[in-house]
């Protein structure tokens, strides 16, 4: 541990892997050397299984909270914040927001609170015991992030956040080398890759993503496709099941948890959101930044950084909208496949850089 850092601790309510997960990696490994600055995730349970992507060095600790009510971990992460001495203090979404009157009784000098989604509580974020308890924390933070309109105006209308508090810090992927894609025709050996990547989850739709395949095959049967969906998740055995009901085992992969997106997006020809609700999708900016063209339905904050120009931005929570998008984006010319995803491309790398997102953040801390 290096004494002479400053730190910032990362409290999440786990450490799994996911598109929150994947912001705090990418500012972990992205903050310049010459800040000198110590990260430490630390994790309300165990559930950790993407500290061992992060880079050698950086501590990942648990506070081993039980399920439930536990209020031992306000005392120990109070007796671990003393210890570490942190600089500022982030915590992440509705499971972490709690924590911040410990950090402030520790003697922490800059809080961070970041809101990623509507905390999942309530479709339109309006649990109110939640959210007294987001109003009440946020009287304790210095910093409240959000990542789209849509939650910034939650933060502050709905929930009743000091809007001098709150304030973008939009999320930021690696900008690939430009890889317009290759010319091709899709043949028996070489379909039409498609690909959605995302946790098996009600909220992330994938039921519908296979449906809506299923009618596109029944309306154009000479498509040559393959769809493959990434994730694991309470949906994942149900999601196998309507793949085999819908006979679509021959065109639909689902290999649950894998670790290789970056190579999985680099070689698929689109990909597929099919979400209820996203706040900022970290998988449409990785497919966008490895220059494919995207299909995102337009739920809560997808509209406020994504444009027609930039991907098929289509009708949210519309089996049949998914369907017309799928025909469409296969049967469209590649130069024009090209062109949308180039544009996509030129969006991230001018707007979403994980260097613009690591320097924004190492403002809010103070740095």
């Amino acid at each position: 541990m290096n004494t002479h850092a400053q730190r910032i601790v990362h409290l999440v309510t786990t450490f799994n892997c996911g598109g929150l997960e994947q912001v705090i990696l990418n500012l972990i490994k992205h903050t310049p050397a010459e800040l000198n600055v110590e990260h430490i995730v630390v994790s309300l349970t165990n559930e950790m299984e993407m500290a061992e992507h992060l880079p050698a060095g950086v501590q990942c600790l648990s506070l081993n909270k039980q399920p439930g009510k536990d209020p031992k971990v306000h005392l120990n992460l109070f007796k671990l914040l003393k210890k570490l001495k942190p600089h500022a203090f982030h915590t992440y979404n509705f499971g972490t927001i709690e924590y911040h009157p410990i950090a402030k009784l520790a003697g922490v000098k800059v809080s961070v609170h970041a809101d990623h989604g509507l905390g999942g509580d309530h479709p339109e974020g309006k649990n109110k015991l939640h959210n007294v308890v987001r109003k009440v924390a946020s009287f304790f933070i210095d910093e409240y992030v959000v990542v789209s309109d849509n939650l910034k105006e939650w933060v502050i209308n709905t929930v009743g956040v000091n809007p001098k508090k709150v304030d973008f810090v939009f999320n930021g992927v690696v900008v690939h080398p430009h890889s317009p894609e290759q010319k091709k025709e899709f043949t028996d050996d070489q379909p039409f890759k498609l690909l959605n990547v995302g946790r098996a989850a009600e909220v992330k739709n994938q039921a519908s993503l296979l449906r809506a395949l299923s009618s596109a095959l029944k309306q154009q049967p000479e498509m040559n496709i393959h769809l493959t969906i990434v994730g694991d998740g309470p949906e994942f055995n149900n999601l196998v099941s309507l793949r085999d009901k819908l006979h679509l085992n021959d065109v639909v992969s689902l290999p649950g948890l894998q670790f290789d997106v970056d190579k999985r997006m680099s070689v698929c020809d689109g990909f597929v959101l099919s979400s209820k609700y996203e706040a900022m999708p970290m998988t449409v900016l990785e497919a966008m930044s490895s220059t494919r063209p995207v299909i995102c339905p337009m739920v809560g904050g997808v509209c406020d950084f994504i444009s027609r120009e930039d991907a098929m931005l289509i009708e949210g929570n519309s089996e049949s909208a998914l369907t017309e998008a799928i025909i469409h984006l296969y049967n469209m010319p590649s130069e024009e496949r090209e062109a949308m995803a180039t544009r996509g491309y030129q969006s991230v790398f001018n707007l979403y850089s994980v260097e613009n997102m690591v320097s924004a953040y190492m403002k809010k801390y103070r740095i």
